[in-house]
């Protein structure tokens, strides 16, 4: 995996962060695992 990829999947994490914040902002709820469970599936792909 190159740095280009890295970079990408880091900001795809970086993405679901803040779409996961503006949820909770809107008070849509969110269980806090499904958020960490979401986190630890794309953190996984990372190298």
């Amino acid at each position: 995996m190159d740095a280009i990829q890295v970079a990408r999947e880091r900001l795809k994490l970086i993405k679901l962060l803040a779409q996961n914040g503006r949820d909770m902002a809107m008070g849509k709820v969110i269980s806090q695992k499904d958020v960490f469970k979401s986190l630890d599936r794309e953190i996984a792909t990372l190298p």
